[in-house]
């Protein structure tokens, strides 16, 4: 290797001055030019496509983030925007009025097991006669207020002006029963009906002595519901 490059040395010393600096210069190009095609070339050629594939990118970057705000802007200007906020303001306060009834309603018989659950606890009591029963005629506890006309969708007054057109109708349903007996079975007879697990509201109780010790006696009692049917007796 040595012998060769030494070779080399003396035919380059060999060569005149001019024909000395056209070889440097011919090894120059050749080695510029083989840096250029096998290194810059393929670099340049690289960084050209990823700022290529870059400019894509956010392209579609920018695009995504129009269709967002053209997104929130229609959902800004939605019309039935007021229409959906009302619906559910109706809604909260719907579930809150029947957690509200639930609570007052919980453990009040219902108005048809009123008369049965009556009669049965009567029928135990063997020293009490039964005479009749009858149901009084249901009523509404709460009168509703005028309606309001009707606006329509597109015209919903304010929800704080405008009055809830829902309104929970609850009845009062009424219970007459109406026996013979003395009066201590007639107190045992009340105490049961005070101690059972469903609950009615008592209205009345009138005792009239008939024939003593027997007193007839007529009981009036009430319930809840959210219907306005009969009890059917």
């Amino acid at each position: 290797m040595k012998e060769k490059l030494a070779e080399l040395t003396e035919k380059f010393e060999a060569l005149s001055l001019r024909e000395q600096v056209m070889l440097v210069s011919a090894v120059i190009v050749a080695i510029c030019f083989s840096w250029f095609q096998f290194v810059s070339e393929p670099i340049y050629l690289e960084t050209k496509q990823a700022s290529t594939e870059l400019t894509t990118v956010q392209q579609g970057v920018e695009k995504l983030q129009q269709q967002h705000q053209n997104l929130l802007a229609r959902r800004a200007s939605d019309p039935h925007r007021d229409l959906k906020d009302r619906i559910a303001l109706i809604d909260q306060r719907l579930e809150k009025t029947n957690k509200q009834l639930a609570e007052k309603f919980h453990g009040l018989i219902e108005p048809r097991q009123m008369a049965r659950v009556l009669e049965s606890v009567l029928k135990k009591h063997t020293d009490l006669k039964l005479l009749s029963v009858r149901s009084l005629a249901s009523e509404r506890l709460i009168q509703p207020e005028e309606e309001l006309p009707d606006v329509g969708e597109d015209r919903l007054l304010p929800v704080q002006e405008s009055k809830e057109r829902e309104q929970v109708e609850v009845f009062r349903h009424g219970l007459q029963i109406e026996f013979e007996g003395n009066y201590l079975a007639t107190l045992e007879y009340l105490k049961t009906l005070e101690s059972l697990d469903w609950e009615f509201y008592w209205d009345a109780v009138q005792l009239e002595v008939t024939d003593y010790p027997k007193s007839r006696v007529i009981i009036t009692v009430h319930t809840l519901s959210l219907r306005d049917s009969w009890i059917g007796v």
